[in-house]
């Protein structure tokens, strides 16, 4: 996980729109998802993230751990309502989906995809 400092430091920074977090502990690593997509307040300024896609990538066969990245994009108009968004969704108005990167351990040679049970690949 990251200092709550660099948390807010990457919220204040606007010119940042996309983020890619790498965690070993996604449990570890709550608190800066939390941060990095709050709404803003006091203590957290700027506009915030929301997560558009998580994949489990596995460095370590035969082990139970394995990295998970993570794909956040700034939300452009922090004044629209998180209700008004719907559960699940992933859609961003103006973005196509080919700009989002698509991150499949699969296709790197010597990695082979987590095998999480109920999710499919």
């Amino acid at each position: 996980f990251l200092d709550s400092k660099v948390i807010l430091a990457i919220r204040k920074a606007e010119h940042l729109k996309k983020l890619l977090y790498v965690s070993c502990n996604p449990r570890a690593a709550m608190n800066n998802f939390v941060d990095l997509c709050r709404a803003p307040s006091h203590r957290v300024k700027g506009s915030p993230f929301r997560v558009i896609k998580a994949t489990a990538v596995d460095l370590f066969p035969h082990t139970m751990h394995c990295e998970m990245l993570f794909f956040f994009e700034r939300i452009e108009n922090p004044d629209s309502k998180a209700s008004n968004i719907p559960a699940g969704s992933v859609e961003i108005p103006g973005v196509k989906p080919a700009e989002i990167p698509d991150v499949k351990p699969a296709e790197i040679p010597g990695v082979k995809p987590a095998e999480i049970p109920g999710v499919k690949p």
